[in-house]
């Protein structure tokens, strides 16, 4: 009996080793034909190599960065670029060993450029690294996100990020001092605004005594941050420290305020009228009726391209109605209605303007002439929070919080980019 017991883990033992032989042969034997494999050989087996290929752009310059090779030796690098409707790569610059960053100007803005690198040995030239792409503009954008409670800042493709700032809580409205470098940031459920430099984020001034900081615009002719308390009140705010100063009282639950050459005027739910501010902080008036129509319960104002214009979305039983209305003279146009109309912004050259509308069939962009005339439409979206009229070329910045997402798009219906991750988009901005 123990002579079988011992034959039997003798021949478990032999097919151990037999198994343990295989699996160090079989190793190696997948091992050594990548470490004989010359990159520099036409003939060798590899499409493309991963050279961790970054790339971003900034202005009228696209950066690359890229990481060195550890297993072979080498002497320089190859950057290949193609551009637009070009169907084939061309070499742009040959480098150095050392050099694992370059940077390109950009001569064509809204165009794709795509990239790759190559690394140069003694024999030949490598395959290509994975290629990398990106449409630069001469724009960048911000966004607030209610996902995550960050304020990011975007490249023109919305595919990189610039800037990261992580909020207490909800970010609710920011302003931009794009001279200064300068950017206020409201939270109203955590009763608490902030100053933050935009080049890198970092917090310059902060404030936590206002009941609920929630709407900022900055005005540029005056060098100054204005800033509604929705529970009563506006304030100039000093960036030096935070501390906000009372301008009036008279606001009794504002929530958006918009600037032109002239005025501040301040959408007040609590009144149900439109407040008007000379620059130097004095009340001049209050918007109740447009010309006869009286405002029953306004929604959004924007202030056109034109000087002392406004455009209004006003709200009864019967829908929602956009209006342009001049406050020189007291005149009124009826330009759109729909029950879901949301928010309105107009071209900075005044030609025309663009408007949302949020259905329970989904979202859609709607362009009007100045006049009320429909010109154009995009319906690919599901419910837009904000959006933004690029200034370069048209182009528009939608915060579709319906798809979560946050897309810029052609009046073409074209997609310039489309920010990559899950976002909630609550407010969008450009500089």
């Amino acid at each position: 009996m123990a002579t079988k017991q011992a034959a039997s883990w003798r021949r478990i033992r032999r097919i151990l080793l037999l198994i343990f032989n295989l699996v160090i042969i079989l190793f190696f034997s997948a091992c050594e034909p990548r470490e004989r494999i010359n990159v520099f050989d036409p003939l060798a087996d590899i499409d493309s190599l991963d050279l961790g290929l970054a790339i971003t752009s900034a202005d009228s310059v696209i950066g690359l960065r890229w990481h060195a090779p550890t297993t072979v030796d080498y002497t320089g690098f190859h950057i290949y670029r193609k551009t637009g409707s070009e169907t084939e790569y061309r070499r742009i610059a040959s480098l150095t060993a050392g050099q694992t960053v370059y940077e390109d100007t950009v001569t064509d803005f809204d165009v794709l450029y795509s990239y790759y690198v190559t690394v140069q040995g003694q024999s030949g030239e490598s395959p290509p690294s994975y290629s990398e792409k990106v449409t630069p503009g001469p724009l960048s954008f911000w966004v607030l996100d209610n996902w995550l409670y960050i304020t990011l800042h975007l490249t023109y493709d919305l595919q990189h990020t610039l800037v990261t700032r992580y909020g207490v809580w909800q970010p609710q409205s920011m302003a931009l001092d794009r001279t200064r470098h300068r950017a206020l940031i409201t939270y109203p459920a955590f009763q608490y605004f902030e100053v933050i430099d935009t080049r890198n984020a970092a917090g310059l001034a902060y404030n936590y005594e206002l009941d609920s900081p929630y709407e900022t615009v900055y005005i540029e002719s005056i060098g100054e941050f204005w800033l509604c308390d929705s529970s009563g009140g506006v304030f100039r705010v000093d960036t030096t420290n935070g501390l906000a100063r009372l301008i009036s009282d008279e606001p009794r639950k504002p929530v958006q305020m918009v600037t032109d050459a002239e005025f501040v005027y301040i959408l007040d739910k609590g009144t149900k009228s439109i407040q008007m501010f000379n620059l130097q902080g004095d009340f001049v008036g209050r918007i109740s009726k447009l010309d006869t129509i009286p405002l029953n319960n306004p929604q959004f104002i924007e202030a056109a391209a034109q000087n002392n214009v406004l455009l209004i979305i006003d709200m009864n039983k019967d829908g929602k109605t956009l209006y342009r209305y001049s406050v020189n003279n007291d005149s009124v146009r009826q330009l759109f209605s729909s029950d879901g109309l949301h928010t309105v912004r107009e071209a900075k050259s005044g030609a025309y303007l663009w408007l949302s509308v949020n259905n329970e069939q989904g979202a859609e962009l709607v362009q009007l002439s100045t006049h009320g005339l429909r010109l154009n439409s995009l319906n690919r979206f599901k419910y837009i929070r904000d959006f933004r009229i690029n200034t370069f070329n048209g182009a528009l910045l939608v915060a579709d919080t319906g798809h979560r997402e946050l897309v810029h798009i052609r009046p073409d219906g074209t997609v310039i980019g489309r920010y990559p991750q899950t976002i909630y988009p609550l407010r969008v901005y450009i500089q």
